[in-house]
């Protein structure tokens, strides 16, 4: 699907430091060619950066399935 980034390649983002992933979550990401792109906290400014750490170990907890 256009604009959502492959989470499961060996080079993928999410295989990135938790540190660097934070950082990418606070500032938003965007996926080159994609049409859209996602919003600095996924555009809730209440998330925590403990809210971020989990969303990303979660994440990763899934590609371990």
């Amino acid at each position: 699907m256009p604009g959502v980034p492959e989470l499961s390649k060996k080079d993928a983002w999410l295989r990135e430091p938790d540190q660097a992933l934070l950082s990418k979550l606070k500032q938003g990401i965007q996926t080159p060619g994609a049409p859209i792109s996602m919003p600095p906290k996924g555009g809730n400014p209440d998330l925590s950066d403990e809210d971020l750490l989990a969303v990303i170990a979660w994440l990763r907890k899934q590609l371990q399935k």
